[in-house]
């Protein structure tokens, strides 16, 4: 056992000289340093000046602004709005103060809200006005869809309604309908509309009824001309056809069959004048 009453073993060397310890640096000869002075401190005699690292300070707040005014405007510009704002700059009421050094970084920001916030101002225009566009563009669609539906009604109708005329004129050649059975409004007239006077005979509603480009073409348009000039001939008509209509409508229906064959030579002559 460890006898404590025993005299401490004294350590070898000179009383002053101090022994390397974990502290120190092994690879350097131990120097004579008096007791009372703190080795803490104490640096290896084999550095030099070049090799002594400045003591760790904290470092100063730079208080030279970030951003200033030439900085904003030698910004490159991207965007009509930048170069809007570039040149509202000169004008803007938002100055760095001495108390805030860093007031042109505050001045900046606030440029870039402004840009960011008509940036979106205008893309919200922009989608509306392509949500117009589109809307019109629909409308405009389903309106010529709409159009586009009515004529091939209307092509249909004419065409369907030429060839009643020729059945109903067909069945008067042949005697097939009673005398005296045709009121006004039966009677087979080449027009689209009814018709309850002379006046509605016109030289365009006959050309458009005889005519038409959706019926089925079966003669020349001149010979086809020709064979309604003989049907309404005034003299085949006041003997073969006329004594198929109401004795009340008989008035009415030979004077607007007198302007039907008048309407008819018209567009003969109008056909057989020379093209200039």
């Amino acid at each position: 056992m460890y006898n404590v009453k025993a005299p401490q073993r004294r350590m070898r060397g000179r009383p002053y000289m101090r022994q390397p310890h974990e502290n120190s640096f092994h690879h350097a000869v131990p120097m004579p340093i008096p007791a009372f002075v703190d080795t803490t401190n104490v640096i290896d005699p084999t550095w030099d000046e070049s090799t002594i690292r400045p003591p760790k300070t904290s470092p100063q707040r730079n208080t030279t602004p970030e951003f200033d005014e030439a900085t904003i405007k030698a910004r490159p510009e991207r965007s009509p709005l930048v170069s809007k704002l570039s040149a509202q700059l000169d004008d803007a009421t938002v100055r760095p103060v001495s108390s805030n050094p860093r007031g042109n970084v505050g001045l900046f920001r606030e440029v870039l809200d402004k840009v960011a916030r008509e940036a979106r101002t205008e893309e919200k225009r922009l989608e509306a006005e392509r949500k117009r566009a589109a809307d019109v563009r629909r409308q405009r669609e389903a309106e010529e869809a709409r159009q586009r539906r009515q004529a091939e009604l209307a092509a249909h109708a004419a065409a369907h309604a030429l060839c009643q005329y020729d059945v109903a004129w067909k069945a008067l050649g042949a005697g097939r309908v009673h005398a005296a059975s045709l009121s006004l409004a039966q009677f087979p007239w080449p027009v689209l509309h009814a018709v309850r006077s002379a006046d509605d005979i016109s030289a365009d509603a006959v050309y458009d009824f005889l005519f038409n480009v959706s019926a089925p073409v079966s003669t020349h348009p001149k010979e086809r001309l020709k064979q309604e000039i003989l049907r309404w001939h005034p003299d085949k008509f006041n003997t073969k056809v006329v004594q198929f209509a109401l004795p009340a409508d008989r008035a009415r229906i030979l004077d607007i069959a007198g302007r039907v064959a008048r309407v008819l030579n018209e567009l003969k002559a109008r056909m057989d004048r020379p093209a200039l």
